[in-house]
């Protein structure tokens, strides 16, 4: 009886190697490095735009991760690796959305074109031909009158003493 004994005792110890083995595996699968995400959003002449709202969302589980562009245009992200979408909104611009896949372990730089939405902009800016000395011309925003009676009378000498 020892010796079937022995036997179930060393396929028992086996059997325990073996699942600690595979669950070590599965343990040090799971821990893979995050990847960091860079997103820099710009404007049609590449100017930042600070205060984007830049939402990353996993394909993989639906998470989303949110967050505004710095001062400096950037948002920064740490994922856990695989497929995201990007989505950048700011008020005055067109959404816009791009796939990025994410490594684990490395930087991803992701930078953005925004694009003007249309009638945000109520300026009109001439083209620089258009432009022209001779055609220059006092504005009605501002009575020409007062202006023309401004004299400097108004302002005094003064005497420096030294």
């Amino acid at each position: 009886m020892s010796g079937i004994r022995g036997q179930n005792m060393c396929m028992a110890a086996a059997r325990i190697a073996a699942v600690l083995f595979i669950a070590s595996s599965l343990a040090a699968m799971a821990q893979q490095p995050a990847g960091h995400l860079k997103v820099t959003v710009v404007d049609p002449i590449g100017a930042v735009v600070p205060g984007s709202r830049v939402t990353v969302t996993s394909a993989a589980t639906g998470v989303q991760n949110s967050g505004l562009a710095q001062a400096d245009g950037t948002a920064d992200f740490d994922l856990t690796p695989g497929s995201y979408q990007i989505l950048i909104t700011a008020r005055g611009f067109k959404a816009w959305t791009t796939d990025a896949v994410i490594p684990g372990g490395r930087e991803t730089p992701v930078t953005s074109s925004l694009s003007v939405e249309s009638g945000s902009c109520p300026c009109v800016v001439p083209e620089p031909s258009d432009i022209s000395p001779e055609s220059a011309q006092l504005s009605d925003s501002i009575p020409l009158a007062p202006v023309q009676l401004l004299t400097l009378r108004s302002v005094r000498p003064r005497r420096h003493i030294f």
